[in-house]
């Protein structure tokens, strides 16, 4: 069956209410952990460290450690219930939660607005192994790159308008924090109440009862199946080392604009801008040339070109300041390339009873991996006291390393790449 076009695609039954309802869940986050951010960044919270580094790594390791801590009860959770059952409830929580968020960014205490970034980041992480899990049963087989490549494009389009309002909001309203906080409760709303119209799901063939274990044993029943299937486990190795690059990224973008380029808050913004631009671009691409298969041959040249603007972006900082926003627009279409395959790969191979649990052990691994990110920033910036474009160069360079090991790992992504690139650039079938 030919894969169907982006636009017959949206328009499938309950598919744009699903993509609707990640997208404002990920334009919210985005919104909060900006703000956040810039409130550091401008000295106006209570309780802060006085470091830039060490606070912005609280931030990201506070965003990301519910992952750890609740990843195998809600893979647990997406497998046992329908999954859209599942997105409607965990999208639920999301209200209160902005609730909260009102009053953390009133009483500028930086410690309650952690504490909140922690709820959100819990939320999104009983939201998460449902949305990935859901998207074969909301799509035929053929579909399931394109469909992607749309997930990956709207995510990262809410990214690039929380970068482009967090910036303006936060100069406009950093003194009257009330109509902030009120924009982020609307869009909490509006995201509960859209996600009612995604598409049933299938029931689960097999309910597993809750266990005491399941706090910890789906991730490691996850991991067993990831191992079983070696397409699996790299396509997991590789989505994990997506996520490392991705906040790695987010954390240098900040420190370069502070150390090198001197940008304020809008400038600062305009680099998530550009790296979003790219990613949605990238992961559209990723869609349409996978040409209704599963196409592996597309990760090696994301991780090339991850690794070559990755080191253009440093040589820019210094040179070419102007340079450092194209040099993240194609980093960031690179990483769409790179991740939208491996993310099909998750989807379409795990067996339809373990889906959940396979996600699960997913994020738990690129949860690892951001924390890995963080520690690597914190580690080279504040104890050798690297600047950010020295980590840069450092980062190019692992991207050649990770495709190098990929593809040892399974030779698949080569010879399909070698293969994709004869087909569609030589002009050989």
């Amino acid at each position: 069956m030919p894969s169907k076009s982006y636009f017959i695609l949206i328009r499938q039954k309950g598919f744009a209410a699903f993509l609707a309802t990640q997208f404002l869940g990920a334009l919210n986050d985005n919104l909060f952990k900006w703000t956040l951010t810039f409130l550091v960044l401008a000295g106006l919270t209570k309780g802060a460290a006085s470091d830039d580094a060490s606070n912005l790594n609280r931030i990201a390791v506070l965003f990301i450690a519910p992952t750890l801590l609740f990843t195998s009860l809600a893979g647990w959770l997406a497998d046992r219930f329908e999954k859209r059952r599942v997105l409607i409830a965990s999208k639920a929580f999301e209200v209160p939660i902005m609730f909260l968020a009102w009053w953390a960014l009133r009483s500028a205490d930086f410690h309650l607005q952690l504490g909140v970034l922690f709820l959100l980041a819990t939320q999104f992480t009983f939201f998460s192994p449902a949305k990935y899990g859901v998207v074969p049963e909301l799509v035929d087989e053929a579909d399931l790159s394109r469909a992607n490549g749309l997930l990956e494009m709207s995510t990262f389009l809410a990214i690039l308008m929380g970068s482009v309002l967090a910036g303006p909001l936060y100069k406009a309203f950093s003194h009257d924090l009330d109509k902030v906080a009120f924009l982020l409760v609307a869009i909490a709303a509006a995201g509960s109440a859209l996600s009612v119209g995604i598409a049933d799901s299938r029931k689960p063939a097999v309910r597993r009862p809750f266990r005491l274990q399941l706090l910890w044993s789906e991730v490691a029943d996850g991991t067993r199946a990831l191992r079983a299937d070696k397409r699996l486990w790299a396509a997991n190795l590789g989505a994990a080392y997506f996520w490392f690059q991705g906040a790695l990224l987010q954390l240098l973008a900040v420190l370069l604009a502070k150390q090198v380029l001197h940008f304020d808050e809008i400038g600062i913004s305009g680099l998530g801008v550009a790296m979003a631009i790219g990613v949605g671009c990238g992961s559209l691409l990723a869609g349409r040339w996978s040409y209704g298969r599963l196409e592996l041959g597309l990760v090696p040249l994301g991780g090339v070109g991850m690794g070559v603007f990755s080191l253009l972006m440093a040589f820019a900082a210094r040179a070419h300041p102007g340079g450092v926003y194209a040099c993240l627009g194609f980093l960031g279409a690179a990483a769409g390339l790179f991740v939208v395959p491996l993310n099909a790969t998750l989807q379409k191979l795990a067996a339809p009873d373990a889906k959940g649990r396979i996600q699960a052990a997913a994020n738990f691994y690129g949860t690892l991996a951001m924390i890995l990110a963080a520690l690597f920033v914190d580690l080279g910036s504040t104890w050798v006291g690297l600047g950010a474009d020295t980590l840069l160069w450092v980062s190019g360079i692992a991207c050649f390393a990770v495709t190098a090991v990929l593809i040892l790992l399974l030779p698949e992504f080569w010879t399909r790449c070698v293969e994709w690139l004869s087909a569609h650039l030589l002009g050989r079938s």
